[in-house]
């Protein structure tokens, strides 16, 4: 055998031990974890289930508040807010695939092992999963921002209006 084929066989036969070893790594980590995911993916299910309940209640205050003087910039919350539900769901089918299971202590094992693998896949879903719903979560900040300036403008002029300012 010539020495750039054998420097080629060792070179695959690191590479192949070096996955092997960060693939069962990633299953330990798994399968010893409290949420039974990769430490990102438990981020990301944390950020997309507080973000969801924050979405609930802002949708539901939006409705309640809904009126035909509603101002653009409430119709962009409840535009965001649609969004948000619609990028939740698929966190939630992603953090679901990538959930390990299993009654019996073998089947949490191999469920792990098949959660790493499926993880390594996903990894640049898992990343711009991660992205939109920082994007989301920054939008939804602003829109709320430039709402309650709206409103402050809206409350400044009503006292204008009747002649009372913050001075008096």
């Amino acid at each position: 055998m010539d020495p750039i084929t054998a420097l080629s066989i060792g070179s695959s036969a690191v590479a192949f031990i070096d996955f092997a070893i960060n693939l069962f790594a990633a299953a330990k980590k798994i399968h010893t974890s409290s949420s039974h995911q990769q430490e990102t993916v438990a981020e990301i299910d944390s950020l997309s289930q507080s973000l969801s309940a924050w979405n609930a209640q802002l949708t539901s205050q939006l409705a309640a508040a809904q009126s035909a003087t509603s101002s653009q910039c409430d119709q962009s919350l409840i535009r965001l807010c649609g969004e948000c539900r619609d990028l939740v769901a698929e966190i939630e089918g992603v953090v679901g695939e990538l959930t390990a299971g299993g009654a019996t202590k073998w089947d949490a094992v191999n469920s792990s092992v098949r959660v790493a693998i499926k993880g390594l896949k996903k990894r640049e879903a898992v990343r711009g999963l991660n992205k939109r719903l920082e994007h989301m979560r920054a939008e939804i900040m602003i829109g709320l921002l430039v709402s309650f300036q709206y409103v402050n403008v809206c409350f400044d002029s009503f006292f204008k209006g009747l002649g009372l300012t913050g001075n008096q």
